[in-house]
Protein backbone atom coordinates (compact mmCIF):
# COMPACT_ATOMS: atom_id res chain seq x y z
CA UNK A 1 0.00 0.00 0.00
CA UNK A 2 1.14 3.55 -0.96
CA UNK A 3 2.57 6.05 1.53
CA UNK A 4 -0.43 8.66 -0.42
CA UNK A 5 -3.02 5.40 0.50
CA UNK A 6 -2.22 4.94 4.04
CA UNK A 7 -3.01 8.60 4.92
CA UNK A 8 -6.55 8.30 2.76
CA UNK A 9 -7.66 5.71 4.61
CA UNK A 10 -6.39 7.38 7.92
CA UNK A 11 -8.09 10.18 7.56
CA UNK A 12 -11.16 8.23 6.30
CA UNK A 13 -11.24 5.87 9.50
CA UNK A 14 -10.36 9.29 11.77
CA UNK A 15 -13.79 11.07 9.89
CA UNK A 16 -16.24 8.16 10.09
CA UNK A 17 -14.62 7.42 14.23
CA UNK A 18 -15.62 11.61 14.86
CA UNK A 19 -19.00 11.37 13.28
CA UNK A 20 -19.88 8.43 15.72
CA UNK A 21 -18.45 9.92 18.55
CA UNK A 22 -20.59 13.53 17.57
CA UNK A 23 -23.58 11.35 17.13
CA UNK A 24 -23.05 9.01 20.41
CA UNK A 25 -22.92 12.14 22.30
CA UNK A 26 -25.69 13.91 21.33
CA UNK A 27 -27.73 10.71 21.71
CA UNK A 28 -26.30 10.56 25.82
CA UNK A 29 -26.74 14.43 26.06
CA UNK A 30 -30.30 13.90 24.70
CA UNK A 31 -31.26 11.13 26.87
CA UNK A 32 -29.58 12.91 30.18
CA UNK A 33 -31.80 15.73 30.16
CA UNK A 34 -35.05 13.30 28.84
CA UNK A 35 -34.43 11.61 32.42
CA UNK A 36 -33.60 14.55 34.22
CA UNK A 37 -37.25 15.62 34.24
CA UNK A 38 -38.91 12.11 34.90
CA UNK A 39 -39.25 11.37 38.66
CA UNK A 40 -40.07 8.53 41.05
CA UNK A 41 -43.88 8.95 42.69
CA UNK A 42 -44.31 7.21 46.29
CA UNK A 43 -47.50 6.52 47.15
CA UNK A 44 -48.19 8.02 50.63
CA UNK A 45 -51.91 8.40 50.37
CA UNK A 46 -53.13 5.46 52.35
CA UNK A 47 -55.54 4.07 49.51
CA UNK A 48 -54.19 2.70 45.57
CA UNK A 49 -53.42 5.27 42.43
CA UNK A 50 -54.90 4.19 39.54
CA UNK A 51 -54.08 6.94 37.22
CA UNK A 52 -51.48 9.65 37.16
CA UNK A 53 -51.53 12.39 34.40
CA UNK A 54 -48.92 15.38 34.14
CA UNK A 55 -49.13 18.64 32.84
CA UNK A 56 -46.95 21.70 32.14
CA UNK A 57 -47.90 23.96 35.15
CA UNK A 58 -49.30 26.18 32.21
CA UNK A 59 -51.28 24.42 30.54
CA UNK A 60 -54.65 23.72 31.32
CA UNK A 61 -55.50 19.99 29.62
CA UNK A 62 -54.01 16.41 30.78
CA UNK A 63 -52.11 13.82 28.40
CA UNK A 64 -52.60 10.54 28.90
CA UNK A 65 -52.04 8.25 31.90
CA UNK A 66 -48.34 7.98 32.66
CA UNK A 67 -48.45 5.67 35.49
CA UNK A 68 -47.57 2.49 33.82
CA UNK A 69 -49.35 -0.19 35.40
CA UNK A 70 -52.83 -0.67 36.80
CA UNK A 71 -52.11 1.08 39.61
CA UNK A 72 -49.82 2.09 42.82
CA UNK A 73 -50.39 0.49 45.99
CA UNK A 74 -50.08 2.30 49.37
CA UNK A 75 -46.76 2.39 50.14
CA UNK A 76 -44.81 1.45 46.72
CA UNK A 77 -43.31 4.02 44.35
CA UNK A 78 -42.99 4.06 40.54
CA UNK A 79 -40.78 5.54 38.06
CA UNK A 80 -42.86 8.47 36.44
CA UNK A 81 -41.59 8.91 32.51
CA UNK A 82 -42.74 12.00 30.24
CA UNK A 83 -43.13 10.86 26.60
CA UNK A 84 -42.51 13.32 23.60
CA UNK A 85 -40.48 16.33 25.85
CA UNK A 86 -38.62 19.23 24.11
CA UNK A 87 -35.63 20.83 25.73
CA UNK A 88 -37.81 23.95 26.21
CA UNK A 89 -40.54 22.15 28.08
CA UNK A 90 -40.84 23.94 31.68
CA UNK A 91 -39.43 22.09 35.95
CA UNK A 92 -42.62 22.57 36.96
CA UNK A 93 -45.50 20.76 36.26
CA UNK A 94 -49.00 19.91 37.32
CA UNK A 95 -49.34 16.01 38.21
CA UNK A 96 -52.92 14.35 38.83
CA UNK A 97 -53.39 11.72 40.85
CA UNK A 98 -56.75 9.44 40.92
CA UNK A 99 -57.31 6.98 43.58
CA UNK A 100 -59.66 3.63 43.33
CA UNK A 101 -63.18 5.19 43.85
CA UNK A 102 -62.86 8.52 41.39
CA UNK A 103 -61.38 10.79 43.89
CA UNK A 104 -58.10 12.89 43.01
CA UNK A 105 -55.42 14.91 43.94
CA UNK A 106 -53.36 17.76 41.79
CA UNK A 107 -49.47 18.70 42.84
CA UNK A 108 -47.29 21.06 41.50
CA UNK A 109 -44.06 19.73 41.46
CA UNK A 110 -40.64 20.64 39.97
CA UNK A 111 -39.62 17.65 38.01
CA UNK A 112 -35.99 19.38 37.77
CA UNK A 113 -35.20 18.90 40.97
CA UNK A 114 -34.81 15.24 41.05
CA UNK A 115 -37.14 14.77 44.60
CA UNK A 116 -39.45 12.32 44.63
CA UNK A 117 -43.26 12.88 43.99
CA UNK A 118 -45.49 11.60 47.29
CA UNK A 119 -49.08 11.53 46.33
CA UNK A 120 -51.00 13.82 48.94
CA UNK A 121 -53.36 11.68 51.31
Amino acid sequence: MKDRDRKRLSFWNFAFAAAAALVLAGWSASRAHASQLDFTLYNASGRPIILVYVSPATVRSWGDDVLGRPNLPNGESARISFMERTPTDPCHWDVKFVYVGGTSAVSRVNACSGDPVIAPR
